[in-house]
């Protein structure tokens, strides 16, 4: 059954609806209740708004494995993103692990994720905000601290890619990518760091910055060198120079960090040489068009 669910998290991006409809069995076989829950929350929440649909499911989960803290928090996130904030709270306050805040802040993230791909941008925001000052007074090894730095990372991902952003919208992707860099400070390794560094550096050109999307682009490729990171990693990093680079008209610049990447790649293994290659073509077509 793992198995299933993970294959189910490969494809759910892809395929929200076809997921949906598998995951009445998924529950009903699944041998754990957390990782089919945070499935159906994903898919049926943030992916397709059937709050109900995900309720339902919940309920049958709790039937079959009692009333698991990770469920009451599956609870919590469709009701309040569906709009009942009292039954969210309810479910919140029924959870009985977990210092003061840290499952408000969990469950506030998670709901910030979904509301936002439901155009409520602004909600979200006020969300978010709130569950960064709940983890804000956590220890740093509290699931939440982590929880929080997960979901500014997927939501400035997933921002990114919006065309046509409202003014709400883009003040969410700067705040969540912030948020995402501030809480893997605390909660990650390095290269968690590394990363976010990159994922400013991505949303900072999204949002037409070309000077701070510079500045994170180079603290990424810095994190790199002083970790000994391996080539995969330092691609990535040289990626976003040259992105930066072409976008500030640095012609030169640009030419310099793909001609590393080229070096580069001929480090990497082979099945990693294939997928990064393609990435890189889509890198080289963007900087020629910039």
């Amino acid at each position: 059954m793992d198995k299933a669910i993970n294959a189910a998290w490969g494809r759910h991006g892809d395929d929200p609806e076809g997921v949906a409809a598998e995951l009445p069995a998924l529950v009903e076989g699944a041998e754990s209740a957390p990782a089919v829950a945070g499935l159906l929350v994903h898919v049926l929440g943030e992916h397709l708004g059937r709050w109900d649909e995900g309720l339902a499911l919940v309920a049958r989960l709790t039937e079959r494995f009692g009333a698991e803290d990770a469920l009451r928090r599956s609870e919590a996130t469709l009701k309040l993103a569906s709009g009942d904030e009292e039954g969210g709270r309810a479910a919140i306050a029924a959870c009985e692990a977990g210092e003061p805040g840290s499952n408000e802040a969990r469950v506030l993230a998670v709901s910030a994720a979904a509301i936002a791909a439901h155009d409520q941008a602004a909600a979200a925001g006020a969300w978010l905000q709130r569950a960064v000052t709940l983890a804000e007074a956590l220890a740093d090894d509290d699931t939440a601290v982590r929880a929080v730095a997960i979901t500014g990372n997927n939501l400035a991902v997933a921002l990114e890619e919006k065309e046509d952003r409202s003014l709400a919208e883009d003040a969410l992707l700067r705040a969540s990518a912030n948020t995402a860099r501030a809480f893997w400070e605390r909660a990650g390794t390095w290269m968690h760091i590394e990363r976010a560094e990159y994922r400013l550096a991505k949303t900072h050109l999204a949002l037409g910055d070309v000077a701070r999307a510079a500045v994170h682009a180079r603290a990424c490729l810095e994190i790199c060198g002083a970790n000994d990171a391996d080539a995969l990693e330092c691609v990535f990093g040289w990626e976003v120079v040259a992105l930066a680079a072409a976008a500030g008209g640095d012609s030169d610049g640009a030419a310099i960090a793909l001609g590393t990447i080229d070096a580069l790649l001929l480090k990497l293994t082979e099945s990693n040489r294939g997928w990064v290659g393609a990435e890189i073509d889509k890198l080289r077509a963007a900087v020629a068009s910039a």
